[in-house]
């Protein structure tokens, strides 16, 4: 996870970078911008201008299916969990059946109204709400890493030592833990199977010694070996 939020973090870097060197800034001060933009410029720029507005436009019709499916839905549902559980939970006032309805539909029209005044009535909300968000997301950390400050030694070992020292043999010890709760073959075998086995290896044993015994009639043998 360390890995994947280090090479995410570059990622977002190029793309911001990219998103401000081709964006478009139009006379009356609007501004629009993003990776369509810089995918369609940017690889005209490298002569394949025919396959960066492809990719331009499957960026749109991506962004829309993600935003309504694995974006705005799984946050809303994702801030609506949160909410109900520091309420008290099913017991709380955000227990009722309707209460998760209700809360997406606040969220809808709040996110709405910022929506469609456009990127200026983003900017103007963005502006008084980030700063506010940076620093209550500063001071959490910090409370959070003062109540643990003993602990933090061992949090930086542990992720750096399994992140580029990862335990080795994981497969082979499931491997082997479950063999060992199968048991031995033998154990699993049925019942049935196991007494066919001893009565076939009982066999030859009788045979010889019906063999071996010189004064044993065959009538006699054949008694003797009735049941």
């Amino acid at each position: 996870m360390i890995i994947a939020g280090l090479v995410g973090m570059c990622t977002k870097g190029v793309e911001c970078t990219l998103g401000v060197k081709y964006r478009n800034v139009y006379p009356d001060g609007r501004v629009s911008g993003g990776p369509m933009w810089y995918l369609s410029r940017g690889l005209a720029e490298k002569g394949m201008g025919t396959l960066g507005k492809v990719l331009a436009v499957l960026f749109c019709i991506f962004t829309l299916g993600g935003a309504v499916g694995g974006g705005n839905m799984f946050q809303a549902n994702q801030a609506f969990s949160q909410a109900q559980s520091v309420t008290g939970g099913d017991d709380g006032p955000l227990g009722g059946g309707a209460a998760g309805a209700i809360f997406g539909l606040v969220l809808a029209i709040l996110v709405g109204a910022v929506i469609i005044g456009g990127i200026r009535s983003i900017a103007r909300v963005t502006d008084k709400l980030v700063p506010f968000m940076a620093v209550f997301y500063v001071i959490a950390c910090l409370a959070v890493l003062f109540a643990n400050f003993s602990e933090i030694p061992d949090a930086l070992w542990a992720i750096v030592s399994q992140a580029f020292s990862p335990k080795p043999g994981s497969a082979a010890s499931s491997a082997s833990s479950s063999r060992a709760s199968a048991g031995p073959p033998s154990a699993t075998r049925p019942a049935s199977a196991r007494r066919r086995s001893r009565t076939r290896r009982s066999r030859p044993t009788s045979r010889r010694r019906r063999a071996t015994s010189p004064s044993s009639s065959p009538s006699s043998t054949r008694w003797s070996s009735a049941p």
